[in-house]
């Protein structure tokens, strides 16, 4: 079984080219790319994909020792701290409302998200939950709009202060939005939402939170491109198992998400007329005759 590395900046993807989330088999044949789709699917790292037929020879390198301090791995209770010291921060010089202005996104739904500002690093913080609402860790956005998590924490998912533990009591409705811009603007219309990572994280994640909260009905907001159709696509049949009533949504073009979509002008009748139009997802099983 091959031995995987992540790509890096020195590593990049042979397939895609970028330096991020794909992975490389330590013997160099094979490649799986986040991005590109090939005829084989693994799970939600991405697509596989052949290289070569013949492994790649390495020369021989000669090593030398190299003693580092390595940081102890961020726990849960100093992930919440830096949390609420950026949060703290961004109350000063009125970073949220320079933000809220960019995004197109109200200061309140950010401020309910947990959203904070790191002043001498001049990025916004988004802090990520298990399951359980345990903080597992914080998103870095930077001015240019590439996104970092910071070191030694997890991805989760994005979701508000104010989530209610049960959704079934109040017969709730449950939007789940890829990204955390596209969760912030579906508070913004008057939804209860949550946002997973990227198209292809979360799923795990999910399971758990609607098996807790127990939405009335679930609601899956995909990106209007290829990865985003195909990413909503293998969630949804996932979660089926998990809901009574859920539905797939896509904005409507030329709008590439929730948040474009919002600020297009759309408004929570838009969205719910788009749900009620939307086909419900059902379970589907097949039983094979050996």
């Amino acid at each position: 079984m091959s031995r995987w590395i992540r790509v890096s900046r020195r590593l990049v993807c042979p397939v895609c080219g970028r330096p991020d989330w794909c992975l490389l088999a330590m013997d160099g044949t094979v490649a799986i790319c986040a991005r590109v789709e090939s005829a084989k699917r693994c799970g939600e790292a991405g697509w596989l994909h052949r290289l070569t037929a013949q492994p790649v020879v390495r020369p021989r390198r000669r090593l030398w020792p190299i003693h580092l301090h390595v940081e102890p791995r961020a726990g849960s209770q100093d992930i919440a701290a830096l949390s609420r010291l950026l949060q703290a921060e961004s109350d000063r010089g009125g970073a949220i409302e320079r933000l809220s202005q960019e995004l197109g996104l109200t200061p309140q739904s950010l401020i309910s998200f947990g959203v904070g500002w790191s002043q001498r690093d001049r990025y916004s913080s988004w802090p990520m939950f298990d399951d359980r609402r345990r903080i597992v860790g914080i998103n870095r956005r930077f001015a240019n709009g590439t996104k970092k998590i910071l070191a030694g924490h997890r991805a989760g998912l994005y979701m508000p202060a104010d989530l209610p533990q049960d959704l079934a009591c109040v017969e709730g409705m449950l939007l789940v939005t890829e990204g955390a811009t596209d969760a912030v603007a579906a508070r913004d219309l008057g939804f209860w939402a949550v946002g997973r990572f990227s198209c292809t994280h979360g799923a795990g994640l999910l399971v758990g939170l609607v098996s807790r909260i127990r939405p009335a009905r679930l609601v899956l907001v995909g990106d209007s491109d290829r990865p985003g159709g195909r990413g909503v696509s293998s969630l949804a049949s996932v979660l089926t198992a998990y809901v009574r009533r859920m539905k797939v949504i896509f904005p409507p073009p030329p709008h590439k998400d929730l948040r474009a979509w919002k600020q297009a002008g759309a408004t929570s009748d838009d969205v719910m007329r788009a749900v009620d139009a939307a086909r419900s997802c059902r379970l589907s099983v097949e039983v094979g005759h050996g």
